[in-house]
């Protein structure tokens, strides 16, 4: 009867020990989860900030009418440095390009940098050269 009471006593301790490193490895991984989910809505959030700060860049849009300038985004495409901001990618494309000679820009804030891969999207309007109101597509990557 002994040898079962030690065996019993034996078998509890193994037990209280697999379940506290059980919980402590599930705690772990909890706080880990929890910190990479945090990082991402800041760089989620981080992107919509960057998104309205573009909409309403004189460097960018009209300020008569808040609408992109097919110049004024050849223009940052080639020189973004009048957007003040240390991060970011942006994609414009026309949704129905037609007949027109460009139909996306694209620049880099900083092109050395690696991205979290969260963007907002945005639809907006772009004034062609030619006087057309043309959709687009807005997408920013921080």
């Amino acid at each position: 009867m002994k040898g079962i009471m030690e065996l019993t006593s034996d078998f509890v301790k193994f037990m209280l020990i697999t379940l506290l490193v059980t919980g402590l490895v599930i705690i772990v991984i909890q706080f880990i989860s929890y910190i990479i989910n945090l990082s991402h809505e800041d760089a989620k959030r981080e992107a919509y900030y960057l998104s309205n700060y573009l909409l309403a860049s004189n460097c960018l849009i009209s300020t008569e009418k808040s609408l992109f300038i097919e110049t004024k985004l050849d223009e940052v495409e080639a020189d973004p440095s009048c957007i003040n901001y240390p991060k970011a990618k942006v994609e414009l494309n026309l949704i129905n390009c037609g007949y027109h000679s460009n139909c996306d820009w694209s620049f880099e804030l900083d092109p050395d940098v690696d991205y979290m891969e969260e963007k907002a999207i945005f639809d907006v309007a772009i004034k062609m050269n030619d006087g057309s109101i043309e959709p687009a597509k807005m997408e920013v990557k921080v």
